[in-house]
């Protein structure tokens, strides 16, 4: 941690904060895309930068030492005085379940309105090598004190070695608060 204060009569801050962390799998450990890994894991390394409470600059590099794949990004963050906040980030991927390599931009946000009752919220990245997005969703939420309604569009488009997977899903959630959800019904046959 590195710590920095603006003035005499400021408190410190925390301007910048790094991370290092590394694995070590004493028992077999099986990893999402179906290998099992044993011993040396991954070595993290995390840079967060906070010249303010509401923008931040991230940058992440997990190397796996046994296979040599890397993840890297490079993030900013900001929230607005209402909640409302956006993200944008470069990333490259050199390891992941589907063993896909991807380069792109990802952007996402929550857009609030009316007092935080109704919220708009949104991602996607793109992947610069394919040309193509990857993931996108957007919801559409109404939230009162004892019930959240939320409309979610969600289309996934991945490349797998000899095919292409693709999916369009359009779901309505109904949530009685601090319950968990109602029911969620999927309206995906609507997009084939």
């Amino acid at each position: 941690h590195f710590l920095g204060r603006a003035g005499a009569d400021a408190l410190f801050d925390d301007l910048l904060r790094w991370k290092v962390s590394i694995r070590y799998y004493f028992q077999p450990v099986l990893l999402p895309d179906g290998r099992l890994q044993k011993g040396w894991g991954s070595l993290d390394n995390e840079v967060h930068a906070e010249p303010s409470a509401r923008f931040r600059v991230s940058f992440r590099r997990s190397t796996e030492l046994s296979e040599g794949g890397t993840d890297s990004s490079l993030s900013t963050d900001y929230q607005g005085r209402d909640g409302s906040s956006f993200s944008l980030a470069l990333f490259s991927t050199g390891q992941n379940r589907f063993m896909v390599r991807q380069q792109g931009v990802w952007a996402g946000g929550i857009q609030r309105f009316w007092g935080d009752r109704l919220r708009l919220e949104f991602q996607s990245s793109y992947d610069v090598r394919g040309s193509r997005f990857v993931n996108t969703q957007a919801a559409l939420a109404y939230v009162t004190p004892c019930l959240a309604m939320r409309l979610r569009y969600a289309h996934v488009d991945t490349a797998l070695p000899g095919t292409l997977s693709r999916e369009d899903r359009l779901d309505l959630t109904l949530t009685l608060r601090s319950l968990g959800d109602l029911f969620t019904t999927g309206l995906e046959g609507l997009f084939r």
